[in-house]
Order: structure tokens, then sequence, then C-alpha cells
């Protein structure tokens, strides 16, 4: 029994986007988003808290004012 070349051809593309369709992508974390608790949490390095930590007292103040 043979198959044609268009079967296989769509039976390896039906396998083929069904497991990109499947596949669920990895949401960003929202460092701005984050509590000061969950930051600590992190354990990011010093220079990359407290740069988060300007930003977000620089946005802070921009809301405030």
């Amino acid at each position: 029994m043979t198959l044609s070349l268009e079967h296989i051809w769509r039976v390896l593309v039906g396998i083929l986007t069904a497991r990109s369709v499947a596949r669920k992508r990895i949401p960003r974390l929202d460092l701005m988003a984050l509590s000061d608790r969950d930051l600590a949490d992190l354990n990011l390095p010093a220079d990359v808290r407290s740069r988060l930590m300007g930003q977000r007292s620089s946005l802070d103040s921009r809301h405030r004012g």
C-alpha cells in the first residue's frame, strides 16, 4: 500500500501544526508589578535590584505628582 505524496504532506503538516498549537507560551514576569517582598524573594543582584527600585520610585512620584 502506497501513500501519495500529497497525503504524506497533509499528515506531516497536521502533526507539525498540532504540536506548535499545543505548546503554551510562558508569560513574561512583570518586575514592576511585583511587591517589594516578592522582589526580595527573586534574589536579584544588588545593582539590578537598586536600578529596579529606582525606576519604581520615579514612576510612583510621577503618578502622585
